[in-house]
């Protein structure tokens, strides 16, 4: 931890503290991110469970095609349905809170919950972003 707060001093923007939330403060988080995104995104979240992890494993990274960088905020649990029009939904959101944690604020990492949540929504669905406007 002093080296985290040694950095913190010589550069806090490019270094900031890890944020330090419950598991409870982190769904609220998650709650707040989906009421920020597009509403048919929104509505594909809701009933979602958000499940909370320190980070995801080496494995699960490296068998992902293409392989997802380790420091990844969120992902969906589950395969998306080939069927574009199914109403079939992932298992969990799974928040990556240790690298959520380095945000540099509650706010931001809502911001990077609520980019996961459209990011994971749109590949889910089979959109992109042109879908929505």
């Amino acid at each position: 931890m002093r080296s985290l707060v040694s950095a913190f001093h010589l550069d806090p923007e490019g270094h900031p503290l890890p944020i330090d939330l419950t598991p409870a403060q982190w769904r609220n988080a998650a709650e707040q991110a989906r009421q920020r995104i597009h509403p048919t995104l929104a509505a594909f979240w809701d009933g979602v469970t958000i499940r909370i992890e320190d980070w995801p494993s080496l494995d699960e990274a490296r068998a992902a095609d293409p392989p997802f960088p380790p420091t990844v905020h969120a992902l969906s649990e589950g395969t998306p349905p080939e069927d574009v029009g199914s109403t079939e939904r992932p298992a969990a959101l799974i928040l990556y809170v240790r690298n959520l944690a380095y945000a540099g604020s509650v706010g931001a990492a809502i911001d990077d919950i609520a980019n996961a949540m459209e990011v994971e929504g749109m590949h889910w669905l089979g959109i992109d972003p042109a879908d929505l406007e």
